[in-house]
């Protein structure tokens, strides 16, 4: 984790939230407290084949993670 006065970076670090959320692990996540953005990062290593089903995968797994740092940065 690195904080300085207007950013947060967090990388394979577990987020609490207020409910119940399965998968809370992203790979990277990106905080601006200046202008209250969030940028969320998930990596994977797939073969090309199995690329567009690991990227839906995803994609679906970690939007409601997504959607608690968007309520924790809007705050």
């Amino acid at each position: 984790m690195l904080e300085s006065a207007n950013m947060i970076l967090y990388w394979n670090r577990l987020i609490t939230t207020d409910k119940t959320v399965t998968f809370r692990r992203p790979g990277i996540v990106f905080i601006n407290t200046e202008n209250k953005t969030a940028r969320v990062i998930h990596t994977a290593v797939a073969l090309a084949y199995n690329l567009p089903r690991t990227e839906t995968e995803k994609i679906k797994n970690y939007e409601n993670v997504v959607l608690e740092i968007k309520k924790y940065v809007e705050a």
